[in-house]
């Protein structure tokens, strides 16, 4: 890539880290090539012969109309000088398959900062030693950014190339995280490039949500994760999401006809999750969904007393605890207080944590051993449902979905340690 422009790295602009704008005009020049000129009606023939000598750029056509019935194919500016091509006698030397040409003729190359992409610009861009940024995740309209300690002294320069590179995919807006600066998860972002609108419109598996970025916690990554966890219910099942967020699990489990009670501490996430809802599910069908805004202990503590009873409809009852960083810790809130004796013992806990090892096996049993010790006992292989190994979150961290039911022996043991409530 970017053979047809640069034979060595350019020397740094300072200019473009005041100005981000003006690194365009660093890559405007006219590239001096050949073109072999052939009937309209060989071109696929000859295309295929000067397989590799042919220019591949981005943006830059590769044939061009020539007289009438000709084609003019553009060569590579590089293969030209490399294999001398002055003459087609020339082009026949290097490749004798080719059919016949009418001739070659010089031509010109005009290129800009849109024939290369946003990693071919910024390489070029930023000094020796500063690494390209690896990617971004985009959430609606918003391209975010993890920028490492060496990158920020560029940041605005990283942000108008993304910005210019990306727009055909909808981004408007690109930011950098600096931190999560609250027990809500609000991301504190900067904004580098675009326009300055943190609300976001993201459309997941025929949803629509709308994502105040700077105000609530949203992960484009977990997409297949949440829907893979909604073809677990049924139409009578029942849905307790402990750490909703703005509905990602919620509308897909209410559009398979589940009964979901959706909770999260932040108030600007209910507020979302309630303004999507309203918007993708039908009047009556919302008549199944009850939103909350209460500390997830809380609300596991008041589902057990007011929703566990045992059901003769026989519906399974699902919690999904998806905070993998301290989601195991609210465990405790299913053995403390006591079990009742009457509660549904068939419920089923989903709950994310991260585990230290790439290893399958290892992380399966990390996952189970987390679990175990906050509820105080050994989850034994029968309660184990599934260990799902969501993503990979960093080397050697996973991101682990482990489904079990509390082991049988609770609800006698617990009844030793203090009265049901």
């Amino acid at each position: 890539v970017s053979v047809l422009y640069w034979k060595s790295k350019m020397t740094f602009d300072a200019a473009s880290v005041e100005a981000p704008k003006t690194y365009r005009e660093q890559f405007r020049k006219d590239v001096a090539t050949k073109a072999v000129i052939c009937s309209a009606k060989q071109t696929g023939d000859v295309l295929k012969a000067l397989r590799g000598l042919v220019v591949s750029q981005r943006r830059v056509r590769a044939v061009l109309d020539g007289a009438e019935g000709q084609r003019r194919v553009i060569l590579d500016p590089k293969c030209v000088v490399e294999h001398s091509l002055e003459s087609v006698d020339d082009v026949r030397r290097v490749r004798p398959d080719v059919p016949a040409l009418s001739g070659m003729e010089n031509t010109v190359v005009p290129l800009t900062a849109d024939n290369f992409t946003m990693d071919e610009i910024l390489a070029q861009l930023l000094p020796k030693g500063v690494v390209v940024p690896s990617g971004f995740e985009q959430v609606g309209h918003i391209a975010h950014l993890n920028l490492q300690d060496a990158q920020l002294p560029f940041k605005r320069l990283i942000g108008q190339v993304l910005l210019d590179c990306n727009q055909g995919s909808g981004v408007k807006s690109v930011v950098n995280k600096l931190e999560i600066k609250s027990v809500f998860r609000e991301l504190e972002l900067e904004l580098l490039a675009g326009v300055d609108d943190m609300n976001a419109v993201v459309r997941e598996h025929g949803c629509v949500f709308h994502v105040p970025f700077d105000r609530v916690y949203w992960n484009s990554r977990l997409s297949r994760e949440h829907s893979r966890l909604a073809e677990l219910l049924g139409p009578t099942d029942v849905l307790f999401d402990v750490m909703a967020g703005v509905g990602p699990f919620v509308l897909p489990a209410l559009k398979r006809g589940a009964t979901v009670y959706g909770n999260d501490l932040n108030p600007a996430s209910v507020a979302a999750m309630q303004r999507n809802v309203e918007g993708n599910i039908s009047e009556k069908d919302r008549k199944r969904f009850s939103g909350s805004c209460e500390d997830g202990r809380a609300f596991i503590r008041r589902i057990r007393q007011e929703h566990l009873s045992v059901d003769p409809k026989h519906q399974r009852r699902h919690f999904v605890m998806n905070l993998p960083a301290i989601a195991v810790e609210f465990l405790d809130a299913f053995v403390d207080p006591p079990l009742r004796d009457e509660v549904d013992r068939n419920f089923v806990i989903h709950v994310y944590c991260f585990v230290k090892t790439m290893v399958t096996a290892e992380a399966h049993e990390d996952a189970i051993a987390q679990a175990s010790a906050v509820i105080g006992t050994r989850i034994p292989d029968r309660c184990v449902e599934n260990v799902h190994v969501v993503r990979d979150v960093a080397p050697k961290k996973l991101m682990v979905c482990l489904s079990f039911r509390l082991p049988e022996h609770l609800w006698r043991e617990t009844r030793h340690r203090g009265e049901a409530y």
